[in-house]
């Protein structure tokens, strides 16, 4: 199994980037549309593909041929990837925000003026780096973290921490307030679902 950042970078080279996130997220949304209930769906995308000029329209008319309820579509990216193309991410987030999805900001770590990037993105939940979790026994860490928590609560941001792997950790994060998502091994193991083929279902024109 080939993690994306060791096959992603040879793709792009290549001009297979883009494909391959239209691909993952088509893939999702079925899967996500095959469901029972309304659950909801976050699916990373590279940015790799914000080179892609007809990306968003495509995701846009991908989630219409889906017919999910597109507020449980959300579509995320990494911190480093919105500060090297913001841009691009805002424009993205304008797009996709106007057809009711919503906008993720992951592994974020809060770099120089962190919450700065908010200012220019319109993400609606903050996914914090799993460095925080696996240093929460350092105070100064921890009292970093709770700053930025509670800076991106203020900002009006959902949160998420992840790769809780321990009850002691659960236990610790809930203390931090402002939390509103957890995920990890110790609340969930990863699933293994029936792939759906993503097929032509959705044109690029």
């Amino acid at each position: 199994r080939l993690d994306p950042s060791q096959f992603m970078p040879v793709a792009a080279e290549r001009g297979f980037a883009s494909r391959i996130d239209r691909w993952v997220s088509l893939t999702a949304m079925k899967q996500l549309a095959s469901m029972p209930g309304k659950p909801r769906v976050l699916i990373n995308i590279s940015g790799y593909s914000l080179q892609d000029k007809e990306f968003a329209g495509w995701l846009v008319k991908a989630v219409r041929a889906t017919k999910l309820e597109p507020r449980n579509v959300i579509f995320q990216f990494n911190e480093s990837d919105a500060n090297s193309f913001m841009k691009q991410v805002a424009q993205f987030a304008v797009a996709l925000n106007e057809a009711g999805c919503r906008i993720s900001i992951s592994r974020f770590v809060g770099a120089p003026n962190p919450l700065k990037l908010f200012d220019h993105v319109a993400a609606q939940l903050v996914k914090f780096d799993s460095s925080y979790t696996q240093e929460l026994a350092n105070k100064e860490q921890r009292d970093k973290f709770t700053q930025l928590i509670h800076h991106a609560q203020e900002k009006g941001k959902e949160v998420m921490v992840g790769f809780v792997e321990s009850a002691a950790q659960m236990q610790q994060l809930w203390t931090l307030g402002g939390i509103n998502y957890l995920q990890g091994y110790y609340l969930a193991q990863p699933e293994n679902l029936p792939l759906i083929p993503a097929g032509d279902a959705v044109s690029s024109e």
